[in-house]
């Protein structure tokens, strides 16, 4: 059984061409997210959790920037080495995801290091 979304029968859900269907549909399960998001963390009061994402969140114009001038590449190939050579016995999609999630870390602690020190760049 093949459960349509927004006006999928007509316009089909294709995210490279962005088209009104994969828009509205992103954007409703993006509602949802928020929703449940607001739910848990302001009114369950659950919000040890989400200071890890705070983090980023903090200084998400100077990550964005960052990863996009080459920063992302460079923390990358700085890690691939180390990573490849240990974890080459796992296989090389294994060890390109481990590569993959510490170079992810690595950014991550960027943001964390500037969170520590105040430093916040805003527009």
């Amino acid at each position: 059984m093949v459960v349509g979304y927004a006006l999928d029968p007509w316009i089909p859900i294709i995210k490279r061409v962005s088209t009104t269907s994969f828009v509205i549909t992103s954007g409703g399960w993006c509602l949802l997210v928020l929703a449940f998001s607001y739910w848990l963390i302001d009114l369950k009061k659950w919000q040890n959790w989400s200071m890890f994402f705070a983090i980023v969140g903090m200084n998400s114009l100077f990550i964005y920037l960052f990863a996009h001038i080459g920063g992302g590449e460079l923390v990358y190939s700085m890690v691939k080495p180390f990573t490849m050579a240990i974890f080459s016995g796992w296989g090389e999609l294994n060890a390109k995801m481990i590569t993959s999630s510490i170079t992810w870390l690595l950014l991550w602690y960027i943001c964390y290091w500037l969170y520590q020190k105040r430093i916040f760049i805003k527009i």
